[in-house]
């Protein structure tokens, strides 16, 4: 009995998707050790106390916890981003099929909070569509160069499919905008 061959594109695709789920599961633990470093109560630094403890109770040290001060200061920055905020920009790396990063996270939470807030009643779709994608393209000028390529990409993509969808006639007759019409 012979197994089939895995094509290329399939084992790249399967990476691609390790790397995105392990990036992810790294700066979900980086959120939380942020939790829990301001949860706890941490060594002020300075000049010790006459009296300090000698059997090992003091104050936690981030050396103790085999951490830089600029590493907890990072994982402190994500986990201060609101849950919404932080899964949003997930769920938007993960689409874009880009490894999650914490300055993305940060770049994500600092913009999408006023371009994602919901605005009037528009109930055509194809309007709404368009408010959307406009915010999806203001969003993505906060990513980096390759993210925002990737995104950008995506989004071309996605309206044209919706276009084909919506106006297959005028795509299927190749009629341009102003052909048809009588000229003075």
């Amino acid at each position: 009995m012979t197994r089939p061959i895995i094509s290329q594109s399939e084992l790249v695709r399967r990476e691609v998707d390790v790397a995105i789920a392990a990036s992810e599961a790294q700066i979900r633990a980086q959120r939380r050790v942020g939790q829990l470093l301001s949860e706890a109560s941490l060594d002020k630094g300075g000049r010790p106390q006459s009296n300090r403890s000698r059997n090992g109770t003091g104050s936690l040290r981030l050396t103790d916890c085999g951490l830089s001060k600029h590493q907890a200061a990072g994982c402190r920055r994500v986990a201060a981003i609101g849950t919404e905020a932080f899964e949003t920009y997930l769920a938007a790396a993960r689409i874009a099929l880009v490894p999650a990063t914490v300055a993305g996270a940060l770049r994500g939470a600092r913009g999408p909070s006023a371009a994602m807030a919901p605005s009037g009643g528009c109930t055509r779709p194809a309007q709404r569509f368009t408010r959307l994608l406009a915010q999806a393209k203001r969003l993505a000028r906060d990513f980096g160069l390759a993210e925002q390529v990737t995104a950008l990409k995506a989004a071309d993509r996605l309206q044209r499919d919706l276009d084909a969808t919506f106006a297959p006639e005028d795509i299927g007759r190749g009629v341009a905008e102003g052909e048809g019409r009588a000229r003075p």
